[in-house]
């Protein structure tokens, strides 16, 4: 028994010179120890929570992923509906979209980054836009995008379904950046890969809960290969109004500037 209290002895000795936290759960106790590691914990826990970090640029940031749709997306208007003028367009407003060329980088893994700065306007005014179109207003250019931004007029409520088509000739094979958002919401945003063959490609649908009023829309659309800009591709922003079966290019009339 003398062995077994000498080694505890020698034991103890060691540990109250060596270790600190030793000589704290000694003095202190089994319950006072607990809860200072509970509050230590909740402590370190409330700071990792509340650390502030270093703001991301939006633009720069990756996108999370499009999640399936799972139901219609309910969405406030930007604006209410104005009054319309005699040609039925909203008081205030010019007719169609607004439209600008942006640089873009690409990355090693294939990650497009486009430019806030703005290369020079584009005459593109519609809701179909055609490579070959947006490369003569801009041959010598190096990777761009065209940005497309309005307000869809929005007069009967109910169910909206918004998506785009991408048709590609056959020939060179292409790699088309396609994106495509509605109020905050991201409904496209893909870099497609083509092939030497023709396609047609219709992405998948999002379904949106829509009222009378103006809501934000933009959508940009570049093509190229082997780090040049090709003039094939065709990108049509399309929608299903409440009441119609098929999808088809939003009117000139249902988007302002």
């Amino acid at each position: 028994m003398r062995r077994i209290f000498a080694r505890l002895g020698c034991a103890h000795e060691h540990l109250w010179k060596q270790g600190g936290f030793y000589r704290i759960a000694l003095l202190l106790g089994p319950a006072p120890l607990a809860g200072l590691a509970l509050g230590a914990a909740l402590w370190s826990g409330y700071h990792a929570l509340t650390r502030t970090e270093e703001p991301v640029v939006p633009w720069a940031a990756a996108p999370p992923p499009i999640e399936p749709e799972q139901g219609p997306v309910a969405l406030s208007p930007w604006r209410p509906l104005p009054a319309l003028d005699a040609d039925g367009v909203p008081a205030d407003y010019t007719r169609g979209w607004l439209v600008t060329a942006h640089a873009v980088t690409i990355s090693s893994v294939m990650n497009v980054e486009i430019s806030r700065q703005v290369l020079g306007p584009l005459a593109l005014n519609s809701s179909v836009a055609d490579m070959g179109g947006i490369l003569a207003e801009r041959p010598q250019s190096d990777l761009f995008v065209a940005v497309a931004n309005g307000a869809l007029v929005v007069h009967e409520p109910g169910s909206y379904r918004l998506t785009a088509r991408l048709e590609r000739p056959a020939g060179r094979p292409t790699q088309c950046d396609v994106r495509l958002v509605l109020g905050a919401k991201r409904v496209i945003w893909s870099l497609n890969i083509g092939s030497d063959r023709a396609s047609r490609h219709m992405f998948d649908p999002m379904t949106f809960d829509l009222k009378p009023g103006l809501y934000r829309i933009g959508y940009s659309f570049g093509c190229w290969d082997a780090g040049a800009m090709v003039n094939v591709g065709r990108l049509s922003i399309v929608m299903q109004r409440p009441g119609e079966t098929e999808f088809s290019p939003i009117r000139a009339e249902e988007v302002v500037r």
